[in-house]
């Protein structure tokens, strides 16, 4: 019956082609780029570069064009930027890495790693200055001489007369002789000298001769003068001491300066100042929250300056815009879970930078601050978001409850309509640590440190609530950090005890159906599972429930796997591949394989953990960072987002869930080229569970068949059952599931080059 319902598929073929464009494995940054850090006009735009990458603003249609590591920066935390005579850009990073782009030919040219991979501290690239075919880089430790033709190192001035060796180099200035400010003073180089790696090749010039301070920013000719910025003030250099200028001004921070004929403008972190024929006025006043970080010089279209805040223009300082790419709010994700339309929710933190939480479509994101949302104390910490299984999308915060968005509406939980309570030290400041939802219908909140001495709540579905203590935390403060239910409705909690400094560990708790019952742990029936029934850390940060019902708990020295939750503490076992690992979290995918998120980058490993699949890192992929903070996938598209401290990213996979019935069958791409040596992945998308698949020639043979390993795509190596490449062509994909009876097709054309 198979066989004939299979060859009546093939007879009945449609004679169109299933195209689908996007490829398995791509990568993609998400960032916010409104921290910039430095920035250069080209006669079209401006450059910028920022804490979260590099973006272009085009004067001709306002559009922006952003780089990321997934477009191939090798750091997406960016210092510095210029751009040299040849319209090559220079981008200089946190860590020490240097990229060129070619505007030309629309791709970086040239990865200079030299420096990141130094053994030292601090190598930032603080700035570039262009002389000609010549590259001055201002790095942590020392002058870089590069050359702009063949990107190579001509030479490195590590010892600035008698300034300490490694002396942090702020930026380099030249007027014939050259100058580095740093923050020791200003190094000059000596009348007459070539040898610049030489100390004694070097006039150095500190507080004693007349600099206000030290910290030396920025140096740049004013009319016939020589003058520095320093954290203290400005001065100029008369003969072989400095003087003060424009003592007017008193004592300040002076972050930029640029010269133009007449005019010096002046910047402070919250101030433009504007000298000009004997005058002082302030040109532009920052809001409190912004700070300036440089001026430039955009030709005609005037002047600009970029801020913590994106780039400002100054011919409109009266109504202040602000010029950077849509995108989040901030680069810390936190907390990350997507719904069943595919948005994703992401919090930014419990620190002093958190902004608040955002939710990405795919396309757009929407930044939400405490002005958007309920929050009668106005605490930006939302931390951490939950999916219910109605896909109600919850939002957790440090201080101020949670939030639940339903109907178009935000509704907040906190001390005035809940009994949940708030920490010892301000009873109405409530946290809440962890969101699940049971069969019921019931939300089930932990809170962190609850001064009413009760870490559990529910709220039901009749949205009356109740709440749980037991006699294992009377009288004691207790700290709450995630819980989860698994289909038997038992809660599994990490909790701890405020009072001892001993870890924590993963308690279980049913209210119907005690796991331990007749007080075996505590006389309502909340249990313990601990590092003395084989967890492998007393330092635990995260718990989930795979599609198979196991626990896997995530510890500071690696995984263990509870495989029945009814009984938590029998068979436990560890997954050696990570074993030492600090696991922060972990995501299931639609595989059941696991995504586990580490102090080292993500780890992939098979359904029952014996297998390690993956490991990516900022070495090898474009992840902002290798300390991974949260991760969550969706499984509709296979989509795993990976969230960190200096920005999101995402890559697609083949973890599909698989459709309940064929829907249409999608082969891309199409037509194939193959060419000798080269690997090719034919994606077939759109499959039911388990899918079988057969590769068929257009006369009916059967040259391969295979199984989708249980999720919505499958991939074809364009070979046959020889392990060979099928010659040029068309042929048909049949795909149909176990019983045969659910049957899709395509055609595929091959092309053997």
């Amino acid at each position: 019956m198979k066989s004939r319902t299979i060859l009546a598929v093939v007879t009945l073929l449609l004679l169109t082609w299933s195209v689908y464009p996007q490829q398995i494995g791509t990568w993609r940054n998400y960032s916010n780029m409104q921290n910039v850090r430095s920035a250069q006009a080209s006669h079209d735009g401006i450059w910028a570069a920022s804490s979260g990458g590099a973006f272009f603003y085009s004067f001709s249609d306002s559009s922006y064009q952003k780089f990321g590591k997934s477009e191939g920066l090798s750091n997406n935390s960016l210092t510095s930027l210029a751009i040299d005579r040849n319209g090559y850009i220079w981008f200089g990073g946190e860590g020490g890495s240097i990229d060129v782009y070619s505007v030309a030919r629309r791709a970086f040219v040239k990865k200079i790693l030299d420096i990141s991979a130094l053994d030292k501290g601090q190598k930032k690239i603080n700035s570039f200055t262009v002389i000609g075919d010549s590259i001055y880089v201002a790095t942590d430790f020392a002058v870089s001489l590069l050359s702009a033709r063949d990107f190579t190192f001509q030479d490195s001035y590590l010892k600035l007369g008698n300034f300490p060796s490694d002396t942090k180099i702020n930026s380099v200035f030249y007027n014939g002789l050259l100058f580095a400010a740093t923050e020791n003073g200003v190094a000059m180089q000596k009348p007459g000298t070539s040898n610049l790696s030489a100390p004694e090749s070097w006039i150095n010039f500190t507080t004693a001769q007349g600099l206000p301070s030290g910290n030396v920013t920025r140096i740049v000719s004013f009319k016939d003068s020589v003058v520095a910025a320093t954290n203290q003030g400005l001065a100029f250099l008369n003969g072989q001491v400095w003087n003060r200028f424009l003592p007017q001004l008193g004592v300040f921070q002076a972050v930029d300066m640029l010269a133009k004929g007449d005019s010096l403008l002046i910047a402070t972190p919250y101030s433009i100042n504007l000298y000009y024929n004997g005058r002082i006025s302030i040109l532009a006043q920052m809001p409190a929250n912004v700070q300036l970080t440089g001026i430039l010089s955009a030709g005609s279209h005037g002047l600009f300056a970029s801020t913590t805040s994106g780039l400002i223009n100054l011919q409109q300082v009266s109504a202040l815009s602000y010029y950077f790419p849509e995108g989040p709010a901030s680069n810390l994700f936190n907390g990350l879970s997507v719904d069943k339309d595919g948005n994703l929710w992401a919090g930014s933190g419990t620190g002093s930078n958190a902004v608040g939480f955002y939710v990405f479509n795919g396309q757009k994101w929407t930044n939400f601050t405490v002005n958007d949302v309920p929050s009668p104390n106005k605490i930006p910490t939302f931390f951490k978001t939950y999916i219910a299984p109605d896909n109600t999308p919850y939002v957790m915060s440090w201080g101020e409850g949670f939030l639940r968005y339903k109907d178009g509406h935000f509704q907040l939980f906190n001390v005035q309509n809940s009994p949940m309570g708030g920490i010892p030290e301000n009873l109405n400041f409530v946290v809440v640590h962890g969101l699940t939802a049971d069969s019921k219908g019931n939300l089930w909140a932990l809170t962190y440190k609850s001064a009413n001495k009760t870490p559990l709540y529910v709220l039901k579905a009749d949205s009356t609530w109740s709440s749980f203590s037991n006699s294992r935390f009377l009288n004691k403060i207790t700290l709450g950090y995630d819980i989860l239910v698994d289909q038997y409705d038992t809660k599994f909690m990490l909790l701890s005890d405020a009072e001892q400094s001993t870890g924590n560990a993963v308690y279980f708790y049913n209210e119907e159906e005690p796991l331990y019952p007749n007080g075996t742990y505590d006389d309502n029936g909340l249990g313990m599972v601990g590092i003395n029934d084989g967890l492998l850390s007393t330092s635990v940060n995260s718990i989930v429930i795979d599609r198979i019902g196991e626990l896997w708990v995530g510890t500071s020295g690696g995984i263990n796997i509870i495989p029945d939750t009814r009984d938590p503490r029998k068979n436990i076992s560890v997954v050696e591949a990570l074993r030492t690992r600090v696991v922060n979290c972990i995501a299931v995918d639609a595989l059941n394989q696991k995504w586990i998120g580490t102090q080292q980058g993500v780890f992939v490993v098979s359904s029952d953990g014996t297998k390690l699949i993956g490991n990516y890192t900022t070495a090898n992929t474009p992840l902002p960072s290798d300390i991974i903070n949260s991760i969550a996938v969706d499984n509709n598209t296979g989509t795993v987002y990976i969230g960190t401290d200096y920005g999101l990213a995402s890559v697609t996979t083949t973890a599909v869930k698989p459709q309940e019935s064929f829907t249409g069958m999608f082969v891309y791409p199409n037509p194939v080229v193959i060419r000798d040596g080269s690997p090719v992945n034919i994606t077939i998308e759109g499959l039911v569970r388990d899918s079988d698949i057969k590769i068929l020639s257009i006369s009916g043979k059967v040259l391969n068949s295979f199984s989708s390993p249980g999720a919505g795509v499958a991939v074809w190596d364009g070979k046959d059952f020889d392990g060979k490449y099928v010659p040029s062509g068309i042929y048909i994909i049949v795909a149909y599931d176990k019983d045969g009876t659910n049957v899709s097709s395509a055609k595929v054309a091959i092309l053997r080059k």
